[in-house]
């Protein structure tokens, strides 16, 4: 099926305008010849770690690895990584050794991709995820991809959006080489490093919301008021008769039924 992708590109030092806007066109999967590691730091809840996992071997793009970092390893986490033929690689790390940025950094040392997935346990990813940012990536000759809106859904408010236009963060997919060291932080580490990215590599931002849903479950790293603050400037706030069709996305496949309906 085809799909039509728009995504602008901007170079070091400029900003994305409207009048940048292309459309590459998704009918096919760019030639995977590439690996890409899909990069997990994770506390270990279960569930979450099923619903991504699942939704990691439902990807278009076959030729990938999944680099599991923790300092909770259960196991069943255990028994996931050895059930799955080597494509998971498990890194587990002792406890309160290490900050949100040393474990990232430790997700990118033990990969062995060319190009860098984050994928965070609690998030949710169109089957196309990989897919179609290699595609973007490739066709506009850069070095990293961004999501510019993504879906955002408050479980446990019942609300749901698309966001605001920005650089997205979380949405990271890039050469390896362009991926700098995260600082030891304990929470916005990938600001830094996505900030290091666009100011010295061309960048393009990949405008389709539906690619990834970006999920507050209570146990996020930020606050509260930080999560207030994305939904009050969402580009579209959903109507809860709109929630049904929304659900049906392919992002949402392998979220947990009772949640959705």
């Amino acid at each position: 099926m085809m799909k039509s992708i728009p995504y602008q590109k901007f170079s070091p030092g400029t900003a994305p305008n409207a009048s940048g806007l292309q459309i590459c066109r998704f009918d096919d999967l760019a030639e995977e010849k590439q690996l890409v590691s899909c990069l997990m730091v994770t506390r270990g809840n279960m569930e979450l770690i099923r619903q991504s996992y699942r939704s990691y071997k439902s990807q278009s793009w076959k030729h990938r690895e999944l680099v599991i970092v923790s300092e909770n390893v259960s196991d069943e986490l255990r028994c996931l990584a050895d059930d799955d033929c080597g494509e998971i690689r498990l890194v587990e790390v002792p406890k309160g050794s290490f900050t949100l940025g040393d474990l990232r950094n430790l997700s990118v040392a033990r990969s062995r991709g060319d190009f860098i997935c984050q994928w965070d346990d609690d998030d949710l990813y169109d089957p196309d995820r990989i897919s179609i940012s290699m595609k973007v990536l490739i066709e506009s000759s850069v070095e990293a991809v961004f999501l510019y809106r993504l879906l955002l859904w408050w479980e446990s408010r019942g609300r749901l959006s698309i966001s605001s236009s920005r650089v997205w963060e979380g949405s990271i997919f890039a050469r390896r080489s362009a991926i700098s060291i995260y600082p030891s932080f304990a929470k916005g580490e990938d600001s830094i490093v996505t900030e290091r990215i666009i100011r010295n590599n061309p960048v393009s931002l990949i405008n389709y919301p539906q690619l990834y849903c970006y999920r507050v479950t209570g146990k996020n790293t930020c606050d509260v008021n930080h999560f207030e603050n994305w939904f009050n400037h969402s580009s579209k706030v959903f109507k809860e008769e709109e929630f049904e069709a929304v659900f049906k996305l392919p992002c949402f496949r392998f979220a947990n039924n009772e949640l959705i309906g």
